[in-house]
C-alpha cells in the first residue's frame, strides 16, 4: 500500500510491532493460564485504577455504560492521553458510552516521552481482553496529542482495531506505510499548531480510498468537548453498520443525515462552499451504500458548479503553504537564537490575530501555539544544559506568545530555583497550578526544588496540582 507522507517531523516513537500478537492469541492463553475475573462491575460506575495482572505497575481507569452486563460482549474504546491522565479520559466519554453501549478504558500510564510505552500498551491490553468479555470486531482506540500517535500506532502495528479516534494529533511517524485500513476519526482545534498535519492527512487518506472523517473543533491544542466526541462514535456506529459488525439503526441514519445536511447548508449560506464541497464529499462517503444517495449526489452535483470552490480552495492552499513555511522560519530562529527577530514576528502576528480575514486570523493563532510549542522544548532544552541565560531569553518568547501558560510559569520556578530564590520559586509555582499545571511527577522529581520540598507551602502547590490532574 501507498505511504501516507506527513509534513510533521515531530514524531513520538512507538516501536510496537516486535511486541504484537493478536487479541484472539492473547484471550486463549489468558483463559489457559489463569483463573476468571471475579470483580463484578456494576453498570453505570466508574473504577478509577484497575491494577494489570501481568504488570502491577501499569494500570488504567474504567467507565461501565448503564447498559453493561458481564455476560455479554461489548465494543471498547482504550484511550491514551498526553499526560497519563485516565480518569479525566474515562470522564470525557461517559456520555456517549452510555448511549452507545461501551466499555471505556484509559491508561493511568501511557503519557509523552514513556519510554516503556510496548509495555504499557502490551499489559493494558491483555488485562483488559482477560477481565471483560469485549466484541473483538468493535475495538476502538483514541488519544490526544501524542497519545493520538500511540492510538494510531496500535492500530498499524497491533492490529485487529476497528477505529481511531485521534485528537490533536496524527499517525506516529513521517512516511508511515499502513498494511490494512481501519476507520480514522480525527479531530483538532482550528488553533491547533497540529491543524495543517491532520488536513494533510484528510487529503491524503482520502486519495488512499481511507475510511476518515475530520472534525474541526473551535479550540486550540486541548481536549474536544463531548459533541464533538459523540460525533465520533457517532460515524463509527454508521461505518459498522456498512460493514454488518453493527446492526442498521434507521433512526441514527436518518438523524446524521439530517444533521449533515444542516451543517453544509449553513456552510454554503455563510459562503463556505469549499469548506462544504468538502463536507459533503465526508457525508456521501459515509452513507453510500446503507441507502439511496441519489438525491443527495444530485445536490452535490449542484454545489460543485459553484465558481467559488476554486477561488476558495486556491486562498486555503496558499494559505496553508505560507503558515507551513513560516513554521520552518521559525524553527530556525528558535535554534539560531535569533531573540530580536522573533519578537518582530510576534508582533506581526499579534496584529494579524486581529484580522477581518478569516485565513489570515486563524493561520496567525495557530503560529503562536506553534512558537509556544517551540518555546516550551527549547526552554526545556535550555535547562537540562544549566544555561539559565540562555532559558531566560526563550522565555521572554515564550511571555509574549503564551503569557498564561503554566509551563512557561514553572519553568520560570526552575530559574528562580536555580538562583536560590525561595519566594520567587514559590511564587511561580502557585502561578503555575493557577494556569493549570498539573504535572505532579516532575514537581517532585525536579533537582532544582530540592530546597524548597519540605515547606508546608510547596505541599499545597502538590495538592492543587493534583486537583488539576483530576479535573474534567
Amino acid at each position: 500500500m501507498n505511504k501516507l507522507v506527513l509534513l510533521i517531523s515531530i514524531i513520538v516513537l512507538v516501536a510496537i510491532g516486535a511486541t504484537s500478537c493478536t487479541n484472539n492469541t492473547a484471550k486463549d492463553e489468558n483463559d489457559e493460564q489463569n483463573t476468571k475475573e471475579t470483580t463484578v462491575y456494576k453498570p453505570g460506575t466508574f473504577v478509577y485504577s484497575v491494577n494489570c495482572r501481568t504488570d502491577q505497575a501499569q494500570g488504567y481507569a474504567a467507565y461501565f455504560p448503564v447498559s453493561y452486563n458481564l455476560n455479554i460482549e461489548f465494543p471498547v474504546i482504550i484511550v491514551f492521553d498526553a499526560h497519563a491522565r485516565g480518569k479525566m479520559a474515562v470522564h470525557k466519554f461517559k456520555e456517549v458510552a452510555d448511549e452507545f453501549g461501551y466499555i471505556v478504558v484509559a491508561s493511568n500510564n501511557s503519557k509523552n516521552g514513556l519510554k516503556t510505552i510496548n509495555n504499557t500498551i502490551n499489559a493494558l491490553f491483555d488485562d483488559v481482553f482477560f477481565r471483560f468479555k469485549i466484541d473483538e470486531n468493535r475495538v476502538y482506540t483514541a488519544g490526544f496529542s501524542g497519545g493520538a500517535r500511540v492510538a494510531s500506532s496500535v492500530a498499524i502495528y497491533k492490529g485487529a482495531v476497528a477505529g481511531v479516534i485521534a485528537i490533536a494529533g496524527g499517525l506516529p511517524k513521517v512516511g508511515q506505510e499502513i498494511s490494512q485500513k481501519f476507520n480514522f476519526s480525527a479531530i483538532v482545534g482550528v488553533s491547533d499548531f497540529n491543524y495543517l498535519e491532520l488536513r494533510t492527512l484528510d487529503k491524503q487518506m482520502d486519495k488512499l480510498g481511507f475510511p476518515h472523517m475530520l472534525s474541526i473543533s473551535s479550540k486550540g491544542h486541548e481536549w474536544p468537548n463531548k459533541k464533538e466526541l459523540r460525533a465520533s462514535i457517532e460515524w463509527f456506529e454508521i461505518m459498522g453498520m456498512k460493514n454488518g459488525i453493527v446492526p442498521v439503526n434507521d433512526n441514527l441514519i436518518r438523524n446524521y443525515s439530517q444533521h449533515m445536511a444542516d451543517s453544509i447548508n449553513k456552510l454554503v449560506l455563510k459562503g463556505k462552499v469549499y469548506y462544504a464541497k468538502n463536507l459533503y464529499e465526508q457525508f456521501l462517503s459515509t452513507i453510500d451504500g446503507l441507502f439511496d444517495i441519489s438525491s443527495y449526489q444530485k445536490s452535490y452535483e449542484v454545489l460543485l458548479k459553484n465558481p467559488d470552490i476554486k477561488s476558495q480552495q486556491t486562498e486555503v492552499e496558499l494559505s496553508a503553504k505560507a503558515e507551513s513555511e513560516k513554521q520552518q522560519v521559525y524553527i530556525s530562529l528558535f535554534k539560531e537564537q535569533s531573540f530580536s527577530k522573533l519578537i518582530k514576528e510576534v508582533n506581526v502576528l499579534n496584529v494579524n490575530v486581529l484580522s477581518k480575514d478569516e485565513l489570515k486570523k486563524n493561520s496567525a493563532k495557530r503560529l503562536l501555539n506553534y512558537m509556544s510549542m517551540l518555546s516550551y522544548i527549547f526552554t526545556e532544552s535550555a535547562l537540562k544544559s544549566n544555561n539559565l541565560k540562555l532559558a531566560e531569553n526563550y522565555l521572554t518568547i515564550y511571555k509574549k506568545v503564551d503569557a498564561d501558560n503554566p509551563d512557561r510559569y514553572y519553568f520560570e520556578a526552575c530559574i528562580s530555583a536555580n538562583k536560590n530564590l525561595e519566594k520567587e520559586t514559590l511564587g511561580n509555582l502557585n502561578k503555575a497550578v493557577k494556569f493549570g499545571f498539573f504535572d505532579i511527577s516532575r514537581l517532585k522529581s525536579e533537582i532544582c526544588l530540592n530546597s524548597i520540598r519540605e515547606l508546608a507551602e510547596f505541599d499545597n502547590i502538590i495538592a492543587k496540582a493534583q486537583v488539576n490532574f483530576e479535573s474534567f
